[in-house]
């Protein structure tokens, strides 16, 4: 006598044999994994504007190879490709930020209706940045200009220097006078910004056109 199968059995079987309704064979669909987002190059300039970043939020001594290979997204190895080393790294970011900053100046100096209110202009803007970006500060000033000359630091002189030729024609102080004058301002300017960063005081503090005005008149 044979026995007839279950209907459950039967649904096995037909599974079984990887027939469905037909006795088609059932197609598998595979899904592929989407490839990873490519990473950014690394390049020198990216580099750069990372640890700026970083200097400016948190100091000079939070920079360091292995924090920059983590806000780039890379194994610190790969950042040694494009820089010797942190030292390298910090003088690149100096440079940077030096640049912006004498450009600031020659910005706020080119405003001016003369000489004297030029070369104020131009000190109001390196105070400023001792009070804002103090951080910044320090690296230019406290490091960066204490281990040489910076081309930063030419240029900003040249800008002072400069403002001498046109001093006879738009002030009564003579070029020669208006150049110690600038250059004697420039360096109480760093040195009245390098306090504000150091020790900070609740008290008032010179503007660039108090520093010039004293200049001029020890002259």
């Amino acid at each position: 006598m044979r026995t007839s199968e279950s209907p459950s059995c039967q649904s096995t079987s037909s599974s079984e044999s990887g027939g469905a309704a037909g006795g088609r064979p059932r197609r598998h669909t595979q899904v592929r994994a989407r490839p990873a987002p490519r990473r950014p190059a690394i390049d020198r300039g990216r580099l750069v504007a990372a640890a700026a970043k970083i200097v400016e939020a948190d100091g000079v001594e939070a920079l360091s190879m292995r924090g920059l290979a983590r806000a780039i997204g890379c194994q610190p190895s790969a950042l040694y490709h494009h820089v010797p080393s942190r030292h390298d790294v910090l003088a690149d970011v100096a440079t940077r930020l030096g640049d912006a900053l004498t450009a600031d100046a020659l910005y706020a100096s080119e405003k001016a209706e003369n000489s004297v209110l030029a070369l104020a202009a131009v000190l109001d803007r390196l105070l400023r940045l001792a009070d804002q970006a103090p951080n910044v500060w320090e690296l230019l000033f406290l490091v960066n200009l204490s281990e040489g000359v910076p081309e930063w630091w030419r240029r900003l002189r040249g800008l002072a220097e400069s403002l001498c030729a046109a001093s006879s024609r738009t002030s009564a102080v003579s070029p020669d006078d208006f150049q110690w004058a600038a250059l004697v301002s420039l360096a109480i300017a760093v040195g009245e910004g390098s306090r504000r960063v150091c020790r900070p005081t609740p008290w008032s503090a010179l503007s660039g056109a108090e520093i010039v005005e004293m200049t001029l008149s020890a002259k």
